[in-house]
This record gives structure tokens, C-alpha cells and sequence, in this order.
């Protein structure tokens, strides 16, 4: 295919061509990449290009030479056949001398076996003259040297092609990746070695060394090529995904579709490509690997990428042997780094070699191995998804918050990846059956997750995935225990348990607990739309006048909260007024919605005062009124394949209060003591008024937050200060009722997963 028109690689041309011709240039500079990815193509063009620069080039592929000195006779021969006058020697005078090196350089070797097979060499080789000998690297570098002189713009490229372990014995590869190491780091200036590589051979911290790694076409690269052939260029998405992306499947697509005229000829026939694609895959992918490397790869080809932990969670097996695996696997260029996450690398699979496994996997291993991903990132969320909230604001704190994030998508992509007649029950039980019981509950993490963040994070459409189950039949599987209005009584069952647990409720109040929980159910139902407004909110009246102190005598403060709470129920599900929320407020605790207003103000005076709404708003309108930072489309479609989900995420996603950070402003002395005067003059109002939580209130704000920032503080500093000076203990509010009784029911609750008796788990 030398005839085929050069697109797709002109960046990959000029980085070369920047690399070598660049003061600082490296003397190494290994094209990586998978088969049929196009290096051969790419260093052929560059040597060509080199060429018409005037440098002096020697390009040489390797045709599995049997053994390092095969290789250097065979290199000295092409070198004498394209640069004559540097190489005057015949080429078996040449190969003896190079096998006398070689046999003098191994004698020299602490190794046993390598000394004796250089003695050998040696003595084959002629007389011994240490005196004048010099080592092979010296020798060669000395050729290149003296080609090099010869260029008018003193530089030699050696171009070493399909330099691939699989074609040469590994001991031999071994010696002559050792020889061009060597070689790059004794090169003198305007010589530089290209060499076209599956595997890598060299420290890429090396300063010696450039690497370039080849990536498969991209559509634009497919329009170019089809065009610069003269060939209908619709078709383009069509071809990149029957080669899937190869450049040299797509070569041989365009290759046949010019001698027959037509692209969708071809397309519609493809036996003849697939039948060669199938056969290099088999050959030189799969029968290179050992058992435990193909396994690997056959049972993770579900994945968008390769993490260490989750890889080893899904095979099994001990995490240090699958980190040693994916990095040879790497090293073959069979996987492409995309970063890291958490210390650890970050791998993706080749396309064209992902697709080729993943149509030896059954439908039921895919499933199956899709529920045991999806499991593993339900226990991510669990770990990352609890914290001090305090931390948030730090740099550990967004990291944790992204770490989540990434945990979510990776949970909605696998569970959308099992097959299309799963609703979304079936799958969410297929993935918990894996699952081991835990605190924090990863089930409970995931729908936390879909119920409170995921609008925030990426859609799984993002990942290449059309949504088979909405996000909202998610939730209610994940959460499936708690909507049942029929069976609502036996899914609270175990609440009762735990609310009475250690006399934390007495049972008056656990009735009226429980009366709330059954509101909140309807609540949700009036959400769902499977219930009529007028049968939901009879439901809830019909509870709400149970609250009273005849029928629960010992839980008087509980019922006048509920009330309140029945009242607020009601006024959400008929989208009406707060009349009647407020006649009961204010009958209950003598709270006026004047007291509301007055307070309200003031809470925005005081936000006002420390945050830049204008900042704030500026954030909701760049995301549609979304308070959140994020967007639920990546900027960067490409950005997932090319970084990876958590650096996409980095990308894309921002803590909210890291939004909130960047709104906040330093409040000078004077705003803080007008703030203060006020908050002092509310509190002897509600004093006055016998309102003591309110007063309390306004105490609480003053010390925990106005009087906590120092004169002259710096922006962080206020921001650390208002993120840590609430210490809810320190707070005077909950001392007084209703705030109390809430705290008291609150901490009840968390009886749900400390102790049951009746199963008697902890």
C-alpha cells in the first residue's frame, strides 16, 4: 500500500520533525503502538521528508534477525548499500569485525554464559587486540558519526523498524533493545534513532528519549483519506467503524474500494477484511500473550478503562500481580496509559482489539462481569460518599468529591450494560447479590447518589451507552423497600425496631415517628403520579389528626412538630398556599411569618455580605439555573477516551463549594458589626417574645460565624473559618424545644442500621 495517500498523522510528522531538528533534541524517539495502527507508515514518510531536508537517513526494518549478531551484519550491510563511502568494507570483513566486538564486549560480562559464548565469538572472529578494540555502541556510533559529517545540515536519522518482541527471540530483543539504550544515551548531537515499536524498551523518564504513541483515525482522518482518493467521503463514519479505526484496515477498505469505485461496495462485503483482520488479531495479538494476560483482557474487555483495584476485584485475584500484568501489557503497547487515579494508573484497551474479545464474550459472562463492575463502584461510592463535610473546601476534600463522582458513572455505565430485556429491578438485583453486607451500605450509596448528585456528574449517553433504564427506575430499584405503599408496614418494621432500640424512643414516640415515615412515603408517591392528589392527601389527613396528645400522651412536642410537618406535606402535594402551614405554626409555637420575614432578611443580608451573588449567578446561569457547577455534557466529547472518566471529571465537574469559594468575599470590620448589631437586635426581640430557640438562633449565628472572622483575614482564610467554626455540639439551638425533639428523633433513626433485635446484627 505504498501508493496510499499520507493523512491523519501531519501532528505526529511535526513533533518528529520538532524533535530532531529542536537544539534539546533527543536521541531516541520510539513510535509506539498497536498493529496496524500505521508506525511503519508514519517513520516511512518522515525518512522521506528527512531526505528532501538534506539529513542523511538510514532506514533499516528488522526481518527477524536469529541473533544480535545476524541483526548488526545485517544492519551493516543496508548501511553500506545506502552510505557507501562510510562503510567502504566488505561485508564479511564488516560482520567479523562486528562479531568480534560483540564476542570481546560479552566476554566482559560478569554472566557465565555470556562470557563463554564471547570467547567463542572472539577467537572465531580472529586474533584478540584489546589494545585497539572498541565496543559495539562506539563502533556504531562512530558510522553515525562519520554519516552524519557527510549531510549538509549535520544530521543522521536512523530509522529501526518493527523492532516487536513477538518477531525475535526474547533474548535477542533483549540485547538489542540493551544496544540502542546505549546508543541514546552516547549520542553525540544530530543523531537520532527512530524505532518503530509494539513494546517499550526504555525509562520514558529517560531525558534522552521522545516518545510518540499512534492512536487510531479519527472520522476527520477517514474523510481525508476517502477524499484524497478520489472516493465518496458519507461513508466515512461508516468505514472508521468497520475498521474500527485502524488505519491500516481503513487503508485496505480504500485500498479495494478504489479498484471497484465504490466505498459501499466494499462495506456491504466485508468478508475479505474481516477474515484479515481476525487472522492479525489471532496471530499477533492473542498468541502472544500468556494465560493469565489473555484472561485478563478477555474479562475486562467490558471496560472503558483499566483500573488496578477494580480489575483485580473482578478476576479474583491478588492486586499486585494485576498491576505487574497491566504494566507488561502497557509496555506492548496492547494498552494506552491515560493517567492516574489515587497513585495508581489508569489504562484503556485498544479499540480494534477491545471489539475483536469482546465478540467472544457470551451474553450471560458479559452480564455477569457487568454486575460484578457495577458492584465494585457501589462500594466506591459507600467509601468516598461518607466524610467529614468539614474537609470539603480542602484539596483532599474536591478530590474525594470527584473520586465520587467517578464511582457514580462507572456504577450507571455497567448497570446500563447488561441486556436491553433487564428491566432496571433485575439489574439492580443481579449487581447486590454480589455485593458482601457493609456499612456504609453501597446499595444505600448508589441511591443516595441517583437521587442527589447524579443530575451533576455525565449521563451514561456520555460513555457511548444508550440508556436502556432511566435514571428514575434506578433510584426506585435501589430503593425499592421504601415505596411500596401496600407493604409499607413490614418495610418499617425493622425502623420500629431500631427506634426502640436502648430506649432511645419511647413508644409514643416511635407511633408518631413512624406516622411521619408512612408521610413521607405518600410524599413520594404524589411525585411518582401513581396516586390521585385527593386519595394521597385523605391519607395524610387522616394521619395528621391522630396527633394528638390523647392518643400519644408521651409524645406531646413530637405530635406539635408532626403537625406542622402534615400541614407542610399537604401545601407541597396540592401546590397550594402555606395558610394553613403557618395558622398551625404559629398556633403550636407562636412563630408569625413577620418572625420569618424578619429572619430571612437578615440570613440574606449576612449571606450578602460574605458572597458575591453576582458571582453566584453568573454560575447558575452558565449552567441553566443549576446551582451545581457541573454539566451534564462533557465540554470535550473526545475527553473520555483521551483522559479518562475521573480526569474528565476534573475537567468537567467542580465541587459546589468549590463555586462557593469562588464567591466569597472578605467582609470589612464595619459590615461585621452592623451584621452583629443586628443579629443582637433580633435576638432581644425573640427574648422579649418568650421565642427561646429563636433567640437562641441568633446567638448561634453571631458566635459561630460573625464573631469567628478575625480583622484582616485573607479570602481562604474566611473560607476554612466558615466551613470549621460550626461545631454543632458547641451550638446552643438544640438545647430548646422543637429543635430537640428533632435532634432526639434524628439520632433514634440511626438505631435503623445500629442494632436489630429481632435479627440481632449489628
Amino acid at each position: 500500500m505504498s501508493d496510499s495517500p499520507f493523512v491523519g498523522r501531519e501532528d505526529e510528522i511535526e513533533t518528529l520533525t520538532k524533535t530532531i531538528s529542536s537544539n534539546k533534541s533527543s536521541s531516541l524517539v520510539p513510535v509506539v503502538g498497536a498493529t496496524g495502527v500505521g508506525k511503519s507508515t508514519l517513520l516511512s514518510q518522515f525518512a522521506g521528508q528527512c531526505r528532501d531536508r538534506g539529513y542523511r537517513v538510514l532506514h533499516y526494518e528488522l526481518n527477524e534477525p536469529p541473533s544480535v549478531e545476524q541483526f548488526l551484519s545485517r544492519l551493516l550491510d543496508h548501511w553500506q548499500d545506502i552510505h557507501p563511502s562510510v562503510v567502504p568494507k566488505s561485508s564479511q570483513t564488516a560482520g567479523q569485525d562486528f562479531m568480534k566486538n560483540l564476542g570481546h564486549s560479552l566476554s566482559q560480562s560478569s554472566g557465565v554464559k555470556s562470557s563463554l559464548f564471547g570467547g567463542i565469538l572472539t577467537a572465531f572472529a580472529g586474533k584478540n587486540n584489546e589494545d585497539k578494540e572498541t565496543d559495539i555502541t562506539s563502533t556504531l556510533l562512530e558510522f553515525a558519526v562519520e554519516t552524519r559529517n557527510k549531510s549538509p545540515e549535520d544530521q543522521f536519522v536512523l530509522v529501526i523498524d518493527q523492532f516487536d518482541e513477538s518477531r525475535i527471540d526474547k533474548e535477542v530483543h533483549s540485547k538489542i533493545a540493551a544496544l540502542l539504550r546505549e546508543i541514546a544515551t552516547d549520542a553525540p548531537r544530530g543523531v537520532v534513532c527512530c524505532v518503530g515499536t509494539r513494546e517499550r524498551f526504555y525509562e520514558f523518564s529517560n531525558s534522552n528519549v521522545s516518545e510518540i504513541e499512534l492512536h487510531p483515525f479519527e472520522i476527520e482522518d477517514v474523510q481525508a483519506y476517502l477524499d484524497a482518493l478520489d472516493l465518496e467521503t458519507g461513508a466515512a463514519e461508516q468505514v472508521h467503524e468497520a475498521a474500527l479505526g485502524s488505519p491500516y484496515f481503513i487503508e485496505r477498505i480504500g485500498q479495494i474500494a478504489a479498484e471497484t469505485g465504490s466505498v459501499n461496495s466494499v462495506l456491504a462485503n466485508l468478508s475479505e477484511v474481516e477474515k484479515e483482520r481476525r487472522r492479525m488479531l489471532e496471530e499477533r495479538f492473542l498468541d502472544t500473550l500468556d494465560n493469565f494476560s489473555q484472561r485478563l483482557l478477555r474479562e475486562t474487555c467490558f471496560l472503558p478503562e483499566l483500573r488496578p483495584q477494580p480489575v483485580a476485584h473482578i478476576l479474583g485475584e491478588d492486586v499486585t500481580d494485576v498491576e505487574e500484568t497491566l504494566r507488561d501489557l502497557e509496555r506492548r503497547s496492547i494498552l494506552t496509559r491515560l493517567g492516574y487515579s489515587k497513585g495508581n494508573p489508569v489504562y484503556r484497551l485498544h479499540g480494534l482489539n477491545r471489539d475483536f474479545l469482546r465478540e467472544r464474550l457470551s451474553a450471560e459472562n458479559r452480564a455477569r462481569q457487568h454486575a460484578q463492575a457495577a458492584g465494585y463502584f457501589a462500594i466506591e461510592l459507600a467509601s468516598t460518599g461518607t466524610g467529614n463535610q468539614k474537609e470539603l473546601l480542602t484539596k483532599r476534600g474536591v478530590e474525594r468529591q470527584r473520586e465520587y463522582m467517578t464511582a457514580g458513572v462507572m456504577f450507571e455505565y455497567h448497570l446500563q450494560q447488561f441486556p436491553s430485556h433487564f428491566d432496571a429491578k433485575e439489574r439492580v438485583n443481579r449487581i447486590f447479590e454480589l455485593v458482601p453486607d457493609q456499612e456504609p451500605s453501597p446499595r444505600k450509596a448508589a441511591f443516595d447518589y441517583f437521587r442527589g448528585l447524579r443530575e451533576y456528574s455525565i449521563a451514561a449517553e456520555s460513555l457511548g451507552v444508550t440508556p436502556a433504564v432511566d435514571a428514575e427506575s434506578i433510584q426506585a430499584a435501589l430503593n425499592d423497600d421504601f415505596i411500596n405503599i401496600e407493604n409499607r408496614r413490614a418495610g418499617l418494621e425493622s425502623v420500629a425496631r431500631g427506634l426502640q432500640a436502648d430506649d432511645t424512643l419511647n413508644n409514643d414516640q416511635t407511633e408518631v415517628a413512624l406516622l411521619i415515615a408512612e408521610g413521607a412515603v405518600y410524599l413520594k408517591l404524589a411525585n411518582d403520579g401513581t396516586h390521585s392528589q385527593e386519595e394521597i392527601l385523605e391519607q395524610l389527613n387522616a394521619r395528621r389528626n391522630r396527633l394528638t396528645t390523647e392518643e400519644f400522651p408521651d409524645a406531646s412536642e413530637l405530635c406539635r412538630i408532626s403537625r406542622v410537618v402534615f400541614d407542610l406535606f399537604g401545601a407541597m402535594i396540592s401546590e397550594g398556599e402555606l395558610d394553613n402551614a403557618w395558622a398551625t405554626i404559629e398556633h403550636e409555637y407562636e412563630i408569625t411569618q413577620d418572625d420569618y420575614e424578619v429572619l430571612i432578611s437578615a440570613a440574606m443580608d449576612t449571606v450578602d455580605c460574605l458572597f458575591d451573588l453576582s458571582v453566584v449567578s453568573e454560575i447558575m446561569e452558565k449552567n441553566g439555573d443549576n446551582p451545581a457547577t457541573a454539566s451534564s455534557k462533557l465540554k470535550d466529547t473526545a475527553s473520555i477516551e483521551e483522559d479518562g472518566i475521573e480526569k474528565s471529571l476534573q475537567k468537567n465537574f467542580s465541587s459546589p463549594l468549590f463555586s462557593a469559594y469562588r464567591a466569597l468575599q472578605v467582609p470589612t470590620t464595619e459590615e461585621l458589626q452592623e451584621l452583629s448589631k443586628r443579629w443582637s437586635e433580633l435576638e432581644a426581640r425573640f427574648d422579649k417574645g418568650e421565642l427561646q430557640f429563636l433567640a437562641a438562633l441568633c446567638r448561634d449565628i453571631q458566635q459561630t460565624i460573625l464573631n469567628s472572622i478575625p480583622e484582616n483575614a485573607t479570602k481562604p482564610e474566611v473560607g476554612i473559618i466558615l466551613m470549621n467554626s460550626i461545631d454543632f455540639e458547641a451550638l446552643e439551638t438544640p438545647d430548646h424545644e422543637p429543635v430537640a425533639t428533632i435532634i432526639k428523633v434524628l439520632g433514634a433513626f440511626k438505631g435503623i442500621s445500629a442494632h436489630d433485635p429481632k435479627r440481632g446484627e449489628k
